[in-house]
């Protein structure tokens, strides 16, 4: 299995998250169908991950020794894994739950996002690249809890900003 895939896993649900935001999918049962196959793409992809060895992949590299590098180990198989495999039902159950919620599109746009960031979380190789996808994650969340746009939601996405920064 070639290391392209570790980077298409970790990025293709950026420019999908995006393509969903914007509103380019209007009708909702293309845009549910859309979100189902990237979802089930992505959780095809890290068990295919989990059973083959491939090569780290360097990003970018700051030093000789400091570098953004995405690798395969036994636990980053597990966490994939789980990532994988659990937000493809999680979405799908999203479906039918935002059909009474407002900013249906964010939600699913961010969702899309935070999976492609936590699939990268779990596959860092170092505490830079870890940290870097960790706090994307973190950033990237926040509309999630914000999406209805109500005084709680707001006051729930504060204190997540307030504890995820402390």
């Amino acid at each position: 299995m070639s290391s392209v895939w570790l980077l298409i896993l970790v990025f293709l649900p950026v420019p999908a998250g995006i393509l969903v935001m914007t509103g380019a999918l209007k009708n909702r049962s293309l845009k549910l169908w859309f979100l189902a196959l990237v979802f089930a793409f992505e959780t095809v992809g890290v068990l295919l991950l989990s059973k083959h060895d491939v090569a780290p992949v360097t990003l970018f590299r700051f030093t000789s020794t400091i570098s953004i590098t995405l690798a395969v180990d036994p636990l980053t198989r597990l966490f994939a894994v789980v990532f994988g495999v659990i937000w493809l039902p999680v979405g799908i159950f999203a479906f039918r739950y935002m059909t009474h919620e407002r900013n249906e599109d964010l939600f699913f746009g961010f969702y899309l996002i935070c999976e492609g960031m936590l699939l990268g979380v779990s596959m860092a190789e170092n505490l830079i690249t870890l940290y870097l996808f960790y706090e994307m994650v973190s950033l990237l969340s926040v509309p999630l809890v914000l999406h209805s746009r109500t005084r709680e939601a707001i006051t729930a996405a504060l204190k997540y900003m307030f504890y995820s920064v402390g």
